[in-house]
């Protein structure tokens, strides 16, 4: 009896299953044993449950699992005869998981003078020019001037060379440079869809094989923004959310922001609904069309009545001032044990994820716009403003392909020496 002995009352938990993680086993064994001859010090914590002398009694109730990892004794009780009731644990480091946690409004940084990055390039045999392709839609018409800057790539089939031997697309006239912080116009020869078009730039040092692959290596594209009106609502047939029709050109593509402003009434009902504030397409079906899900449930036979004076407006290159905004979030769960999981040897080396944050790179301050590098030109004055990290066409991509980014972040202990990192994110707006 004074052996550690597991009996009935023994069983095996799945503390994460609500969360689809049917894996994370927590092994629970009620044991009994002469109190007089218990050891608290008979375990380390993190020895694996490989066998049952391993575990510390006379037989397992449950096959060995070499993954299960010993968190503790718990639940000392005296018993008759002078006995000693205790549960002792084992569990698995568990899955690293990610559950909706909700909304809560969040301030975002605002921006200066961003630009859309330009993704890929290619030629094609016999077809005049480049492709370009954006990271977000462009909003052009053949025949429009599509502004571009340091614009540069290598043929893919060639090794990478050294910096100075880029390829890039030359700079015929300078003379917009003041306002568009040294962008250049391209006439646009074709319209591909919303993110790619057609140009025919003189190349530097010499134009690339027609029909390689080219691989960029940096480039922005200087968006404009457009404003208008609201014409009509609908709600949206194909799935969640309204279609929007405008008067003009919206410019925007899936992913973006609009800025809208309108009010509605639905089918004959006398009550005015608002809607107001930055909502990101769901898609853009057409220039002058759009769907956001505005956060309310419609049936397709409802009948959407925009009144007079509804509004949109385009972010673009137009600046932003910080903003806060209501938005959902999810929590990452991630599990280690310092000593066992790679990279982590202490538990000092558990550490949280640092919190998104906007840096001034001149002094490593945190500011609260972003901005690209600019050199300015006044009367004997020339305003040189440092760029930030992330600039703000590095932010504007980030927005256009919804990267997560981190709200806060802490450590704590899960079970005996399983740490839990926590880590709250919501995507860039």
């Amino acid at each position: 009896m004074s052996q550690v002995r597991a009996v009935d009352g023994s069983h095996i938990s799945y503390p994460f299953i609500e969360d689809g993680d049917t894996d994370t086993k927590v092994y629970n064994m009620v044991c009994t044993q002469l109190a007089t001859a218990y050891d608290p010090e008979q375990l380390e914590l993190d020895v694996a449950m490989t066998s049952a002398a391993a575990a510390g009694v006379i037989e397992l109730p449950f096959p060995a699992d070499a993954n299960a990892y010993f968190v503790g004794d718990t639940n000392h009780t005296s018993s008759e005869g002078g006995m000693l009731s205790f549960t002792r644990t084992f569990a698995n480091i568990p899955q690293s998981t990610t559950i909706a946690s909700g909304s809560e409004f969040y301030t975002f940084p605002g921006y200066a003078k961003s630009a859309v990055t330009v993704d890929d390039l290619y030629t094609e045999v016999g077809v005049t020019g480049i492709f370009v392709t954006l990271s977000a839609a462009h909003g052009l018409a053949v025949g429009d001037d599509a502004p571009l800057r340091n614009v540069r790539f290598y043929e893919t089939a060639d090794a990478p060379p050294a910096r100075s031997d880029y390829k890039s697309f030359a700079v015929p006239d300078t003379s917009g440079w003041g306002n568009k912080e040294y962008f250049t116009d391209y006439e646009v020869l074709e319209v591909v869809d919303n993110v790619t078009f057609r140009v025919d730039p003189t190349i530097s040092p010499s134009a690339p094989t027609a029909g390689e692959d080219l691989t960029v290596t940096q480039g922005d594209f200087f968006k404009d923004y457009g404003d208008g009106n609201i014409t009509s609502m609908l709600v949206n047939p194909s799935g969640a959310g309204v279609l929007i029709t405008t008067d003009v050109p919206h410019l925007a593509g899936q992913g973006e922001d609009l800025s809208i402003n309108l009010q509605y009434k639905i089918d004959n009902s006398d009550r005015v609904n608002s809607i107001n504030g930055s909502y990101k397409l769901i898609s853009a079906p057409s220039a002058t069309t759009f769907v956001i899900d505005i956060g309310r449930a419609f049936e397709v036979s409802q009948s959407l009545a925009v009144q007079p004076g509804g509004s949109f407006a385009s972010t673009g290159d137009k600046n932003r001032s910080p903003i806060s905004m209501n938005v959902s979030t999810e929590l990452t769960y991630t599990y280690v044990i310092p000593g066992v999981t790679r990279g982590y040897a202490t538990a000092l080396d558990v550490k949280p994820a640092q919190q998104f944050q906007v840096y001034d790179v001149r002094d490593g301050s945190v500011v609260d716009t972003c901005y690209d590098f600019a050199v300015r030109n006044f009367v004997n004055l020339t305003f040189i403003r440092t760029q930030t990290s992330p600039t703000a066409t590095e932010y504007a991509r980030m927005v256009s392909t919804e990267a997560d980014i981190v709200m806060e972040s802490s450590v704590s202990e899960w079970a005996g020496n399983i740490f839990v990192i926590k880590t709250k994110t919501c995507k860039a707006r």
